[in-house]
């Protein structure tokens, strides 16, 4: 199964060192990479995340594709809309 995460969801499972439950409930995890630029700025600069390492085992891919314009609507921001736009190139079982 593979499965497309945003920042949040990876984000606070690694902090609270619960990251693997993605791997060993989903099997693939796969992220743009505006995600984790995200990640990585906020572990960086945001002492609630700091020193957090972006798991190595997620896989990390730049997003070209334009986001749907239905998502836009949604008023959703970009870690939200770009795994909506790989979920339909990679086919994810859940995201």
């Amino acid at each position: 199964m593979i499965v497309v995460a945003d920042t949040s969801v990876v984000l606070n499972l690694v902090c609270i060192g619960q990251a693997e439950l993605l791997r060993d409930v989903h099997g693939t995890v796969i992220v743009p990479d505006a995600v984790a630029y995200e990640f990585n700025r906020l572990s960086q600069f945001d002492p609630r995340f700091g020193g957090r390492a972006f798991p190595s085992w997620i896989q990390v891919f730049a997003d070209l594709l334009t986001a749907r314009p239905e998502l836009l609507r949604a008023r959703l921001d970009a870690g939200e809309t770009r795994p909506s736009d790989s979920a339909s190139k990679n086919k994810p079982t859940r995201y």
